[in-house]
């Protein structure tokens, strides 16, 4: 299948080669490149850690969240290590990660070796059977359809129930990965540089600005060495993923914690078309690849498996919850703060506290130091650590002392909080609804302290995502329980308002920052395709950075014009300082204004940071795309052989061959 959808979207892109960036035709290529991508993360993190760990009896968006945990996990130790070893490459990650998971499944009391056989043998059989026996291939899929569809019988309550999980997923899926559909561009500064940290572990080099929770970044480039996948592609539609896996673990709880498919399907729709009232900043987010909206993801399936392990002590869970927690702190630590939260409301409810205290603080240590040995290692090493990674109670989050009175009002803002905790804890009380409580009141705590005039234990800015993450999932439960009691037509009635409502009020995607021009990430791109690994170099804001590592090599725009200065350009015995022997250079016609501008963060244009001073700061940009188009100009005038790679009405990229002996 994977086959067929890469083949697929290289005819689409054969069939809009040529076209410029803001053709809409590229939307079919980048919706063929969206399903590459999330069917390779399927199979490497859903598939192949299923041959390891079986499903049992649970349900199939537990089992997911089951099987993506044990191989997210598995990558973050085994990257880390490979990545120490400087042995990071596809055999030694393919090889180690098989190895973790067998490693697990074996602790938590499964069969690894016997699964793993038999599922090669199904597989060879399968495929002998497709190539040489037509027949015998018929009448396996159609077996297959028979199951599925007895299991669609006996497990699909309601078909208007499921409509509206699928169109809560589709209306979820859209807007979350309409920008990547869209535009070639990446949706956050950020973005940018998680993706050349990416590249740079996928390298092998680790912490190269200093230490940081990789968790994410490990994951992706896994993934791309794993089944040799570009990374930018990758971090481009992850969050189209990282939304469906949020989506997976609000449904999986809100159906623990209500017994219903109609509180899982809630806080679905409430995730999908209620967030941007309730937090339209955590709604914007979710269109970039960053690391705390995983984070929030484990954090909620952290609390499921926890809840699991506390009340029936079985040994899987135990191993789940421990690589849980590792994996959500090495993701974004202030998941794990939040997680702490729910899973001790959870210990302390549970009639079983003191049989199961001995083994929880076991998980808890064994989980902390599967996270935290990289951070150990690298500080031994003398790694320094990244000021942001390591903040909890930071001096200038906390709010100016001011009187409790005026400051009260701001508190009574988030009273639907408390209103849906009420009503979750009244409709079904038990432990995992105090956890979730827990970490819901939690998160309140921390966006509202400002208004006692006390500091803040976490980023407000980042605990209101997580309030908003904690209300979903008990307001979706408690109205499902409500509405499961009602009569069978309550399904039709459920798909019925929830049409009407996303109608009436319409839920437009969310569109992201804007740093570079789509059509210069096209027009690498294409010189990926056209050019020999490595034997091309691009002229190029720091942006491009991370799209061109991996491929070709980066020249920063400012540097180049220093170290080959207008006044030598049209000599015609002056060429390029580069040693490959194509160049491309990007000239913005219309000087780009980035989202967030020098103006804008109060640098002044000799900022220390160079992306500050040269890209962001809107004069600077302007007077270095013009020198830079001079520069062309004039080198072209009396070089032959220079021509446009690439022009529409906003960039044109120029191409410049570099002769051997002037290499």
């Amino acid at each position: 299948m994977l086959g067929i959808i890469n083949g697929a979207a290289e005819l689409a892109w054969s069939w809009c080669e040529g076209r410029p960036a803001s053709d809409p035709g590229w939307m079919l290529y980048s919706g063929l490149s969206a399903l590459r991508v999330a069917g390779s993360f399927a199979a490497f993190y859903f598939v192949v850690p299923s041959v390891f760990w079986p499903r049992g009896k649970k349900s199939l968006a537990l089992s997911l969240l089951e099987w993506a945990v044990l191989g997210g996990s598995s990558v973050y130790l085994v990257v880390h290590l490979l990545a120490w070893l400087k042995l990071y490459d596809s055999l030694s990650l393919w090889a180690g990660y098989l190895a973790c998971l067998a490693l697990m499944a074996g602790v938590a009391g499964g069969r690894p070796i016997s699964r793993a056989a038999e599922a090669v043998r199904a597989g060879w059989r399968l495929a002998l059977d497709a190539v040489e026996d037509t027949p015998a291939m018929v009448a396996l899929l159609g077996s297959y359809w028979r199951e599925l569809s007895r299991v669609w019988r006996q497990k699909i309550p309601s078909p208007a129930l499921m409509l509206a999980g699928t169109g809560v997923l589709a209306l979820l899926v859209w807007t979350r990965g309409f920008h990547a559909l869209r535009y070639w561009r990446l949706a956050s500064s950020d973005a940018y540089v998680h993706l050349v940290w990416i590249q740079q572990l996928k390298a092998g080099i680790l912490y190269p600005d200093r230490i940081y929770p990789f968790g994410m970044h490990a994951m992706v480039s896994a993934l791309s060495w794993g089944l040799m996948l570009d990374a930018r592609h990758i971090t481009r539609h992850l969050p189209m993923v990282a939304v469906g896996l949020m989506a997976l673990a609000l449904y999986a709880t809100g159906l623990r914690l209500s017994r219903r498919w109609e509180g899982g399907i809630l806080a679905c729709w409430l995730l999908a078309w209620g967030l941007r009232f309730l937090a339209p900043h955590g709604a914007w987010r979710q269109v970039s690849a960053l690391p705390q909206e995983l984070s929030m993801t484990w954090m909620m399936a952290g609390l499921l498996m926890w809840d699991d392990f506390v009340r029936h002590g079985h040994r899987k869970s135990m191993v789940l919850a421990g690589t849980v927690l590792a994996l959500c702190t090495g993701t974004h630590p202030i998941g794990t703060v939040f997680w702490a939260i729910g899973a001790a409301a959870i210990l302390v409810t549970q009639r079983t506290f003191p049989k199961r205290f001995q083994s929880a603080v076991l998980v808890v240590g064994l989980a902390a130091i599967w996270a935290a040995w990289p951070v150990v290692v690298a500080r031994a090493l003398g790694f320094g650590v990244r000021r942001g990674a390591v903040q909890v109670v930071p001096v200038r989050w906390a709010a100016p002392r001011v009187n409790i009175l005026p400051g009260f009002p701001s508190m009574l803002r988030h009273l639907w909080v408390v209103c849906a905790v009420l009503l979750e804890l009244m409709s079904r009380p038990g432990p995992l609804v105090a956890g979730a409580t827990a970490t819901t009141a939690g998160a309140w705590l921390a966006t509202s302290m400002g208004a006692l005039g006390l500091p803040s234990p976490v980023n407000p800015v980042r605990a209101v995502h997580f309030l908003a993450l904690g209300w979903i999932v008990l307001v979706g439960a408690a109205v499902g329980t409500c509405v499961g009691r009602l009569r069978r037509w309550a399904g039709a009635l459920s798909v019925l308002v929830l049409a009407v409502t996303v109608v009436l009020v319409p839920v437009r995607p969310p569109i992201g920052e804007r740093y570079e021009y789509d059509g210069v990430v096209l027009a690498l791109e294409m010189a990926a395709r056209t050019f020999t690994p490595y034997d091309w170099t691009v002229v190029a804001t720091t942006h491009q950075l991370g799209q061109v590592m991996g491929r070709g090599w980066h020249y920063e725009l400012w540097r180049f014009l220093e170290d080959a200065p207008e006044d030598k350009a049209a000599d015609p015995s002056f060429y390029p300082p580069v040693k490959t022997p194509h160049l491309l250079v990007v000239v913005e016609k219309i000087p780009l204004v980035p989202t967030i501008t020098a103006a804008m963060l109060g640098e002044p244009e000799d900022a220390e940071d160079l992306v500050v001073r040269y890209y962001l700061n809107v004069r600077k940009r302007a007077e270095l795309q013009s020198r830079i188009h001079h520069w062309c100009l004039a080198y072209a005038s009396t070089h032959p052989g220079v021509r446009v790679f690439y022009e529409d009405q906003s960039v044109v990229v120029y191409y410049i061959p570099v002769p051997q002996r002037h290499r």
